[in-house]
C-alpha cells in the first residue's frame, strides 16, 4: 500500500522561455505584472546568469554584461506584457503557464519573433487584442496554426502592423 508520503512527486515544470538583449553593462530587464488582471501572480524567474527571483509583483534584474540573456518564467504568471520593448528578441517556449490574458503582451516589441514549437495554454484566455500589434519583425512559424483559439472572444488587431507575419492561426 502506497501512502501519500511514499509517492514520488516528479512533476516537471515547463517554463515560458524568452531571449532578451541588453546593449550595455548593468542594464536592467523588468518583468512587470498587470494589476488589472483578476488573477494571482506567484512566479519564479531564472534570469539565465545564475540568479533566480521569486515574485508576486514586478521582477527586475540587472545584468553585469551586455548581450543576449535567456529568461525562464514558471509558476502562476497569468499575463505577460513587455515594458522594455526593444530588449525582447525571441519567444522560444510557451511552457505550461496557464495564461489568462494576452492583451497587448508584445505590443510594439519591434525586435520580437517567435520560434517556439509548443503552443500557449489559451484555455482561460478571452482576449488577444493587440497581442503582437506593431511587432514589426514578427515572422512566427507554422506552429501558430496549432494554437487553440476556440475560447478567445476578441482577437482585435492581434497582428496589426506586423510586416512579415503571414501564418495561419
Amino acid at each position: 500500500k502506497k501512502t501519500l508520503k511514499s509517492m514520488s512527486t516528479n512533476i516537471k515544470v515547463v517554463p515560458f522561455i524568452t531571449v532578451w538583449k541588453t546593449t550595455s553593462d548593468n542594464e536592467d530587464i523588468t518583468i512587470p505584472i498587470n494589476k488589472k488582471i483578476k488573477a494571482k501572480y506567484n512566479y519564479t524567474v531564472d534570469w539565465g546568469d545564475g540568479n533566480i527571483s521569486k515574485s508576486i509583483a514586478d521582477a527586475n534584474h540587472s545584468y553585469n554584461t551586455d548581450g543576449e540573456h535567456t529568461v525562464k518564467i514558471s509558476g502562476d504568471f497569468p499575463h505577460f506584457q513587455v515594458k522594455d520593448k526593444e530588449q525582447l528578441q525571441l519567444v522560444t517556449q510557451w511552457g505550461d503557464i496557464a495564461w489568462k490574458d494576452f492583451t497587448s503582451s508584445f505590443y510594439k516589441c519591434s525586435n520580437v519573433d517567435v520560434n517556439a514549437t509548443d503552443t500557449p495554454d489559451l484555455n482561460d484566455v478571452n482576449s488577444t487584442n493587440s497581442m503582437f500589434y506593431e511587432s514589426s519583425n514578427l515572422k512566427g512559424n507554422r506552429y501558430f496554426n496549432d494554437w487553440d483559439v476556440s475560447n478567445i472572444t476578441s482577437l482585435f488587431n492581434m497582428f496589426g502592423g506586423t510586416s512579415y507575419f503571414n501564418q495561419p492561426l
